[in-house]
């Protein structure tokens, strides 16, 4: 993973993607709504997400009724 800059500013970026059925996030489905400005931050939040979504959410609850849930979330530093 790259190093992340946290020195000044606002770091703040808005991820949208989907969980499948099975709990798997295809890459292709990640988008970067809203860049914070440091490209190694929001590269940083996009393998966050491709991690997590390599087995690692587990399934979609049986009692949802979709195969595929989109998603908005947000990343910030700790602490911010």
């Amino acid at each position: 993973m790259l190093p992340v800059d946290r020195g000044g500013g606002n770091l703040t970026t808005v991820l949208r993607f989907e969980i499948r059925r099975d709990g798997r996030i295809p890459g292709s489905s990640i988008r970067v709504h809203q860049r914070s400005g440091s490209g190694s931050f929001d590269i940083e939040a996009m393998g966050a997400v491709e991690c997590a979504g390599q087995g690692r959410l587990g399934p979609l609850p049986d009692e949802l009724p979709y195969d595929v849930l989109p998603i908005q979330f947000t990343f910030r530093p700790a602490g911010r």
